[in-house]
């Protein structure tokens, strides 16, 4: 446990190097936990966190455990925002994010906070961003950048059918950064389609950068 703690300390030290480097404060700490979803979620609530950011597993394979038990009993312990990000290649070296976003996905709660955080990271690394979805989305999404973020170059491609996510593969380029916005079932955005997702992703975005979100939600019984 101890060498445990002692590993923790080293990783969280070098992450802090990382984010002086560019005047980002941190705070960090090390927790015990039986059980580190578990950990996560009390120290998320402790320190009134707004939503998480965690790694995605480069597992090649699909499964039933695709998110892998830690992440679904996050995604199950926690409404707020979990972002998971497979990042390939610096920052910024990325030309484009390219956003896929769901039906009805403006009627979640985390509609604007997901929307808010793209925004500023296109913004920050200077590359446009792409978002595809219906026209409805399209327009409250367009309203707010323009609104908050007129600085920031966004594109627009109306996407009918979440069955058309495999057919942005041969528009992501290696230097690109694809988001994909997704639900948590029993959500107004949720729909069966998202549950291919694991599958997709293997078979179409593999050697992608890749980020994917699950807002803030109000699950429905």
């Amino acid at each position: 446990m101890r060498y445990n703690q002692e590993q923790g300390r080293r990783i969280l030290e070098h992450c802090s190097q990382l984010a002086a480097a560019t005047d980002v404060m941190t705070q960090t700490q090390v927790r015990i936990a039986a059980n580190i979803a578990n950990g996560i979620k009390h120290a998320f609530n402790e320190f009134q966190c707004s939503e998480i950011i965690i790694g995605m597993h480069m597992h090649p394979e699909v499964s039933p455990k695709f998110w892998g038990e830690f992440h679904q009993s996050l995604f199950n312990g926690l409404s707020r925002q979990i972002i998971m990000a497979r990042i390939r290649q610096p920052l910024n070296t990325l030309r484009r994010i390219q956003v896929a976003v769901p039906s009805r996905a403006e009627f979640e709660p985390g509609f604007y906070r997901w929307l808010e955080r793209l925004a500023r990271l296109a913004g920050n690394l200077d590359c446009r961003i792409q978002f595809h979805g219906r026209e409805e989305s399209l327009a409250l999404i367009n309203e707010y950048i323009k609104n908050r973020h007129p600085e920031v170059r966004a594109d627009y491609t109306q996407m009918i059918h979440w069955n058309e996510l495999p057919q942005l593969a041969s528009q992501i380029s290696p230097d690109h950064l694809f988001v994909v916005v997704t639900a948590r079932k029993g959500t107004v955005s949720y729909k069966t389609a998202l549950e291919r997702l694991p599958e997709e992703i293997t078979k179409y975005f593999s050697g992608t950068n890749l980020m994917i979100i699950f807002p803030d939600s109000m699950v429905i019984p």
